[in-house]
């Protein structure tokens, strides 16, 4: 039995929807087959690909020579890593790009970031329908399980909620029901109309 036209019609959209839509998160190697170290152009590497929320960056060094820090923007222009958001400090660090916004990451090693050893990437939100996570920190996972990250925690307040009342409530109440002497003189009338319309089919 051949299927109707808007049922093809349905099937193709619906096909086209998943096709077009994003697959699962992505984790890139930093650097690609060069890693985390000296001497690589990583504002070149980055324009090479489009990052969204949900993906992770993977820094690989070489022998754990070098770190791994999330600093602001500033700090990311000063080559300073002395108020690091996030560290981390093995041979391969795992960063999740759990928000939409730029992410700033240096090597904390001394002389390191002058030498070109800083990342900056834009993170573009995949999923508007998911909420934003509160924290701004990023969680870096270290395969070494000797080495330990150091995260700050902010100490975040939820805000308050107000209690919100309608105030029209019983007026709008009051209006939808008709009042008992109108509606009596409502039928009446009624009456009266559909008694003369019989009257007249008579003649």
């Amino acid at each position: 039995m051949a299927a109707s036209p808007p049922m093809l019609v349905m099937v193709v959209l619906v096909a086209t929807m998943q096709l077009s839509g994003r697959g699962s998160a992505k984790q890139y190697n930093v650097g690609d087959s060069s890693g985390w170290t000296e001497g690589v152009d990583y504002e070149s590497w980055a324009s090479n690909y489009t990052f969204y929320t949900g993906d992770s960056l993977r820094f690989n060094s070489m022998g754990g020579l070098h770190t791994v820090q999330q600093v602001s923007a500033d700090d990311f222009r000063a080559c300073s890593s002395k108020k690091a958001i996030m560290s981390g400090t093995s041979a391969t660090n795992v960063v999740k790009l759990d928000k939409a916004q730029t992410y700033y990451f240096i090597c904390g090693e001394h002389g390191h970031c002058q030498a070109g050893m800083q990342l900056r990437v834009t993170v573009t939100d995949g999923s508007p329908s998911k909420s934003a996570p509160a924290s701004e920190n990023v969680a870096i996972n270290e395969t070494n399980p000797s080495a330990t990250a150091t995260p700050t925690t902010p100490s975040i307040s939820s805000p308050l909620t107000p209690s919100i009342t309608p105030n029209g409530s019983s007026s709008r109440s009051q209006s939808s029901s008709i009042p008992c002497p109108l509606f009596s003189v409502f039928i009446v009338s009624s009456f009266l109309v559909v008694h003369a319309l019989v009257e007249i089919s008579w003649f």
